[in-house]
């Protein structure tokens, strides 16, 4: 997950962002998936579709092909971007831990914790959450 230190709040979200111009939300997610935390996935399915207020938001299942953890590539992990923008840091964060960090979309999060005990959701998840971080959004990977 990428941890974000921003306003005096800390806050974790899964990796992502916006598509390149061209770029489908599958390439978007491996594009910043390797940005912000330095590895190489393989899109294996769509987990979860969150609308909020803005456009819908989607979440992909990627099996990890290569690259190394916190050695990702794109300015927000290497500090470049304005102080403004706050701090990324690549974290491994625990399935448990999932449900006590403040996160978001909250309602994902607790999906995936529950993963160990009852495995991945066999359908796309759909539904509706008002973002609780300022930077909630856009194509991510889970």
């Amino acid at each position: 997950m990428i941890e974000r230190i921003r306003d005096e709040r800390t806050y974790y979200v899964f990796p992502g962002g916006g598509l390149a111009e061209g770029e489908t939300p599958q390439e978007a997610m491996i594009r910043e998936v390797h940005e912000e935390l330095g590895l190489l996935v393989s899109p294996e399915r769509l987990l979860a579709e969150v609308q909020t207020q803005d456009e819908p938001q989607l979440y992909f299942l990627a099996r990890e092909v290569g690259g190394r953890f916190g050695q990702g590539v794109g300015k927000e992990v290497r500090g470049l971007n304005p102080p403004e923008d706050g701090i990324y840091n690549p974290v491994l964060v625990a399935f448990a831990a999932l449900k006590l960090i403040d996160g978001w979309p909250r309602k994902l999060l607790d999906v995936v914790a529950d993963v160990p005990a009852v495995g991945w959701p066999d359908h796309v998840l759909r539904f509706r959450e008002q973002p609780s971080s300022p930077d909630a959004g856009h194509t991510r990977a889970a």
